[in-house]
């Protein structure tokens, strides 16, 4: 992207976009880009724990780790017209040892996404 700063005679900033090039991620979402801020699996808060479904899919072992696999859904999907809350819905794997998220696949969703 080229920008150009100018002022005016007051001191007031205009910024002026000269060259916008087309994205390099075709199909990104305005969601996809909620998600990388709005939705953090690695750190399912205590507090909100009660907002999901978890059910038990079994253990794995990856890089030396035992882990149990969860696959996680909210119990109510928050409505974006009240909320802009968006949870987490996909498989987690947690080490047995620490019982620390250690990788996860999944998406942040609320009610009216087309793709949940």
């Amino acid at each position: 992207m080229s920008l150009t700063i100018t002022f005016d005679d007051q001191g007031s900033r205009y910024e002026k976009i000269v060259l916008f090039p087309m994205p390099s991620f075709p199909g990104v979402t305005p969601e996809d880009l909620d998600d990388l801020g709005g939705v953090n699996p690695f750190a399912l808060e205590p507090s909100k724990v009660d907002q999901y479904n978890f059910k038990y899919v079994g253990k794995e072992r990856i890089d030396e780790l035992d882990l149990y696999v969860f696959d996680i859904a909210p119990k109510v999907i928050p409505d974006p017209k009240k909320t802009k809350e968006r949870l987490f819905v996909g498989r987690v794997w947690v080490d047995d040892h620490d019982l620390q998220i250690v990788k996860t696949r999944g998406k942040g969703v609320y009610l009216g996404n087309e793709d949940q």
